[in-house]
């Protein structure tokens, strides 16, 4: 365990565990240094898509309410009409592909789906509840 200040302000307790399967040695760094990389708006958007049935991020743009970034449950990450909102959950879906633990589905850029990788990195991070 180790104390983590994701760059969205929040202080978070962030501990990476080693699964129970027989990872190769330079896998669990390369996950621990994935995982360690995210963000909190990231590693929220990962654990959460990856908790999710689908395993789905779905993001849409209207003129009206600006950007959506959400799971299939329904809930809406981003703060509606708040720009800043905006822009950093659309830099976390953009770290998780990035990354190579999301990947798009079709032309538009609006389905996502969590990689294998995804799965991978979402079991090694456990986010402590907030006190």
């Amino acid at each position: 365990v180790r104390e983590w200040k994701p760059t969205g302000g929040l202080d978070q307790q962030l501990t990476i565990q080693q699964r129970a399967v027989d990872l190769k040695p330079t896998e669990w760094s390369e996950g621990t240094r994935i995982a360690a990389d995210l963000n909190s708006a990231a590693t929220q958007l990962l654990k959460a898509a990856a908790a999710d049935p689908t395993a789905t991020i779905i993001r849409t743009r209207t003129h009206n309410t600006g950007t959506s970034i959400r799971t299939t449950d329904g809930s809406n990450l981003v703060e509606v009409g708040n720009a800043r909102s905006e822009a950093e959950w659309e830099g976390a879906l953009r770290k998780l592909e990035e990354e190579g633990l999301v990947v798009a589905r079709g032309g538009k850029r609006e389905i996502f789906a969590v990689t294998d990788e995804g799965f991978r990195i979402a079991d090694l991070i456990v986010i402590a509840p907030e006190a």
